[in-house]
């Protein structure tokens, strides 16, 4: 049941900021049992404040430029606010081994500044459970010898079990049925088995040789199992209970077979780690040991630089940098924050213990830097990795010339742009983080901030959009992380609020790209996706109501990422939540039947689905408009069911008002699918500036609403994820003045709060205007990425969700598109010019039509009129 598809970010080099502790830079040391090497680089106030630029709380540290493939990104590290003080710190790949540095210390006062530079070097591991990285998994190691082979327990080719889960297909993070990581096990993966009497899971055998078969396992009670060779040979084996994961013999065999079969014989359930399997002379010759986590390495002196070696690593580490006055120091801490700025003074010891056995972190300190008043000072270095003659031959290379000179021509490719801009970008491109555990392997993972060190669906999907514009192969990349095979157990990677976000990724990739191919190598995935949410395929029980109505609580909390919404949070408080369907799912999984159908049909492949697609479209739309729909109040309605799956009523709040009051009882806006009326009321409630259209943007609940609250996380605040989906849906309602202002004013609150703070920030809090939330966040506040494209990026096409880009031809004096628009209904086209064209014409299918303004000076909107459902048209945008 193995994945296919490849989940890592492999367009990233093995060096890069993929810390879960200290900024800095990050090396990908062991792919198999997920571990780390950290170099920081911070700087300090010389024999006073030494703040560590921890990453999991805000800290004076900022993500300040990057690259989209990450060989230079930079932080400016703030000693003394607002850039009186400061140390920018570049990182640049030199080669696939090799990283530079340079740490260039500005004082912009008029007296001299006494500073310090830190290295800290660090070994990580990975952690057992998400949010805990800390919390280190203690693997085994498996020690192999000739002719005999191992098999996982999570390496299964069937795994079915009489206890029926929701997420049978659909386990959290893409782990395996009933996986989870513990110390002791091969790679920390076990499995549990026998929840039921009759479970059974097979392995496959055929790539194995050997007369022996051996199980290694983990039970705390006496229990029985069958065993069952191909279709045929089975025979009944007592397992006793143990201490800890223990070998047994299972088997010898006398021929080849294909395939093993567990069978449980009790519902009492134990942990599998694995199958060994081998020749009698041979397997015993096997061992099993722990990974060693020891984090103290090994400190060679070489020369003018310094190489360490960890017991648990094969290559060694050469760090080297042009400065003289320096002092090398241990820390011994699990608690460095506060340790190490205790002994900001310290300048006896050399080896500062906190507590023995803790966690280990060699420092260089240069100290003292005098800086005099308004001057800059920079200090370069680099950090290598390798086999032992590699490492000391590439720090007996390295030059100050030379990282001179690499820094140097760094600048002159340096690109301009918006202060809000180039901290969101850096933001977003910088936040990767390793180790990330998903269907059976670690992976560098495009976090929305390191806290999150995990997946996160939604998230990710808004990252992949804002990846778009600036290396859509970076975004490709990233929506692949999410997809699976056609073969795989999960039917997509699930972590958090199942908003689809990856099927409008990949209807934005393709109306940037025009790229078939990509659309034929991902449909089979996204098809598989979309009937799980429908409710259509595997342990789906998204439909499970007489309504038709969907509903995702068995798969998490949230329905739309709006933890504090007042119907959803009313829901879950009053333990109704399992018998209410929002309207947010519905209303996705129709715009995700949508986009399928689009593909399919400009594919001109998968004609087997169409009319499948059209039906679900058809009746979850009539079903919202039968079950959802409130008239006396214009929103569509959380409805309420009974134990046999009836509709009782649509839920209202305590004061007897409709309960969705918010933007999930406007969200048929985006499906698309309400009749006139029904969209007229919508967006008037939209564009009230007394409900939804707050100040600074649209608040997630009406403001007219007695639930509403000015203090909420979601509930009280503008979030720019759903923003952007009501900005894309104005395309296909041809509201381009209220387009203009969703994305007006979130880019200039979005400029405001970056220029006052130079954070990346979650969510705007309504009264005020001010950013709040995760300090360094990327996720749902990349659609800025987006608008800013969309209306200041020379040939930057943007369409309607109803509406896909076959082609485009830029020259320099025109642009030419082929849509094709698959509703009857007029839609909209926003373009941007080049800045030097004064006049141009527009023509649809050589008629000539009239371009509207926007707020910036070349972006134009185009509106294509009513047509039938598939119409093509071709555009000319032409200089004049």
């Amino acid at each position: 049941m193995t994945d296919q598809i490849e989940h890592d970010l492999n367009l990233l080099p093995q060096w890069g900021p993929y810390t879960k502790k200290y900024i800095g830079t990050s090396h990908i040391s062991d792919k198999v049992h997920g571990i780390r090497f950290d170099l920081s680089i911070f700087p300090g106030i010389y024999r006073r404040k030494t703040e560590l630029p921890n990453v999991m709380f805000e800290t004076n540290h900022f993500p300040w430029r990057a690259n989209a493939r990450l060989s230079h990104y930079s932080f400016r590290h703030m000693i003394e606010w607002k850039d009186l003080v400061y140390c920018d710190i570049d990182y640049l790949l030199q080669d696939e081994n090799t990283q530079a540095f340079k740490a260039n210390f500005v004082n912009n006062t008029n007296v001299s500044q006494t500073l310090a530079l830190h290295f800290l070097a660090s070994i990580h591991f990975a952690g057992k459970k998400e949010y805990e990285p800390d919390n280190y998994l203690q693997p085994a190691i498996v020690n192999l010898v000739k002719d005999v082979s191992w098999i996982n327990s999570n390496q299964y080719t069937r795994y079915i079990s009489n206890k029926v889960s929701p997420t049978d297909n659909l386990n959290p993070d893409g782990k395996f049925k009933y996986e989870t990581l513990e110390d002791g096990y091969v790679n920390g993966s076990r499995i549990e088995f026998a929840h039921s009497i009759g479970d059974n899971i097979s392995y496959d055998l055929s790539k194995t040789i050997g007369n022996v078969i051996k199980l290694r396992y983990h039970s705390t009670h006496d229990t029985c199992i069958t065993l069952k060779l191909d279709e045929n040979k089975q025979q009944v084996l007592q397992l006793p209970k143990n201490n800890e994961p223990t070998l047994i013999l299972l088997t010898k065999i006398d021929q080849i077979y294909q395939q093993i079969t567990l069978i449980a014989n009790e519902d009492n359930t134990f942990y599998l780690d694995g199958l060994l399997i081998g020749n009698e002379d041979y397997i015993d010759l096997t061992t099993f040991e722990l990974l060693n986590l020891e984090t103290t390495p090994e400190v060679i002196n070489f020369n003018d630089a310094y190489i360490l070696k960890y017991p648990q690593i094969s290559q060694y580490y050469g760090i080297r940098f042009f400065a003289s006055d320096y002092e090398l120091r241990e820390f011994i801490s699990d608690n460095l924050d506060t340790f190490f700025a205790k002994n900001a003074n310290e300048h006896v010891q050399r080896k500062l213990i906190d507590k023995p056995g803790e966690h280990h972190y060699t420092n260089w300190y240069l100290r003292p830097l005098n800086i005099r008043a308004n001057h800059q000072h920079n200090i370069y270095g680099l950090v290598t990795c390798g086999n032992y003659t590699d490492v000391t031959n590439k720090l007996k290379e390295a030059t100050l010339h030379t990282l001179q000179n690499d820094f140097d021509q760094l600048t002159k490719k340096s690109i301009s742009a918006t202060l809000g801009q180039q901290i969101i970008s850096a933001t977003m491109l910088s936040n990767v983080v390793y180790p990330v555990y998903t269907c059976g392997k670690y992976i560098r993972h495009s976090t929305p901030g390191r806290w999150w060190d995990c997946l996160y669906t939604w998230d990710s999907g808004f990252i992949g959009l804002g990846l778009l514009e600036l290396d859509i192969e970076r975004a490709k990349e990233n929506l692949r992380v999410y997809l699976t095979s056609e073969l795989a157990e999960n039917k997509f990677i699930h972590h958090g609020s199942p908003v689809p976000v990856q099927f409008y990724l990949a209807n934005e990739i393709f109306n940037k790209s025009s790229d078939l191919t990509f659309v034929t190598n991902i449909f089979a995935s996204l098809l598989q996706y979309y009937r799980f949410l429908r409710g259509s395929i595997g342990s789906s029980n998204t439909d499970r109501f007489k309504s038709g109505l969907l509903q995702t609580w068995s798969y998490f909390y949230n329905s739309g990422g709006w933890d504090d919404y007042p119907a959803q949070k009313y829901c879950h408080d009053n333990d109704i939540i399992k018998d209410v369907t929002p309207v947010i799912t519905t209303a996705h999984v129709i715009r995700a039947a949508k986009i399928l159908f689009k593909f399919a049909m400009i594919t001109n492949h998968y004609h087997n689905v169409i009319n499948e697609l059209n039906h679900d479209i058809q009746t979850l739309s009539s079903n919202l408009d039968k079950y959802s729909w409130d008239k006396e109040y214009g929103y569509y309605s959380y409805v309420m069911h009974d134990s046999d799956g009836n509709v009782v009523n649509k839920l209202t709040a305590p004061d007897g008002s409709n309960f969705n009051q918010g933007l999930d009882g406007l969200y048929p806006l985006i499906s698309n699918t309400s009749n006139e009326s029904q969209t007229d009321r919508m967006l008037k409630h939209l564009q009230n500036p007394t409900e939804i259209f707050s100040t600074i943007g649209l608040s997630a609940v009406s403001q007219a609403a007695g639930y509403y609250r000015n203090d909420g996380y979601w509930n009280g605040t503008v979030w720019f994820s759903h923003q952007w989906f009501f900005w894309k849906a104005m395309f296909d309602h041809t509201q381009h003045e209220f387009a203009d202002k969703i994305a007006k004013i979130a880019l200039n609150i979005w400029e405001q709060e970056c220029a006052l703070s130079y954070r990346s920030l979650e969510h705007f809090v309504i009264e005020t205007g001010r950013g709040a939330g995760w300090s360094s966040f990327s996720g749902l506040s990349c659609p800025q990425i987006n608008w800013f494209h969309a209306y200041y990026c020379t040939y930057r096409i943007n369409l309607g969700l109803d509406c896909s880009l076959l082609d485009q031809i830029n020259s320099e004096d025109s642009i030419l598109l082929n849509v094709q628009k698959f509703t009857y209904k007029p839609s909209l086209i926003l373009f941007v010019i080049p800045d030097n064209w004064s006049k141009f014409k527009c023509y649809v299918n050589d008629q000539i039509i009239q371009s509207k303004t926007t707020f910036s000076k070349t972006a134009y909107w185009l509106e294509l009129p009513n047509s039938s459902e598939g119409s093509k048209f071709n555009i000319l945008i032409k200089r004049i």
